[in-house]
């Protein structure tokens, strides 16, 4: 039979004071990491409609300058050949909104005339908008078809500047009847 007392050499342990501060220090460096994380890459990828200073923005940054070259070419030919002005957007993200409503608010702030197109893409969320307005030259259903035929399948390949490219030449050579009734927004995902 064992009686007695045990005793264990000390060893110098944190007070438990000293232990709480040091976990929430942690935790607190742990939520600031996190939000600027969030919070940074959020407001710096998500961009809300906006008015257009310029016929080609890219705050993507897809382009690159050969594809803002070929982008702008393409546009000055359809101005010069159609009257017909096309602006060209990307963005990483639509915060939150659809291709459609985002282009449609986007033409509406940059005060868009009736011989103008625009084009809105959102690379990160992988969707787009077309806007042309009332008494827009070319009929709602070629509009629809340079969408689906010519832009649409460049951006389902991340072909960006080919893309904007293709609604510039499908606009030229679009010819058609004129007749759209109302704000026609057209949008899908890729």
């Amino acid at each position: 039979r064992y009686s007695g007392i045990l005793t264990m050499p000390k060893v110098a342990h944190p007070s438990r004071s000293t232990e709480v501060a040091v976990r929430r220090l942690s935790v607190l460096i742990g939520i600031g990491v996190l939000a600027v994380l969030v919070l940074g890459a959020g407001s710096a990828a998500a961009e809300p409609p906006m008015r257009l200073d310029d016929r080609v923005t890219d705050r993507a940054g897809v382009l690159g300058a050969d594809g803002l070259a070929q982008v702008q070419a393409a546009i000055e030919r359809l101005r010069a050949d159609t009257g017909v002005d096309l602006f060209v957007v990307f963005v990483q993200s639509f915060d939150g909104a659809g291709g459609q409503e985002w282009a449609d608010e986007t033409a509406v702030r940059s005060q868009l005339g009736e011989e103008d197109a625009l084009l809105a893409v959102a690379v990160r969320d992988r969707a787009y908008g077309v806007s042309v307005a009332d008494g827009f030259p070319i009929s709602e259903s070629r509009v629809d078809d340079i969408r689906t035929e010519d832009v649409e399948p460049r951006l389902a390949d991340g072909a960006w500047a080919a893309a904007a490219v293709a609604m510039a030449e499908g606009l030229r050579a679009g010819g058609g009847d004129g007749s759209l009734v109302g704000l026609v927004v057209l949008g899908g995902a890729v």
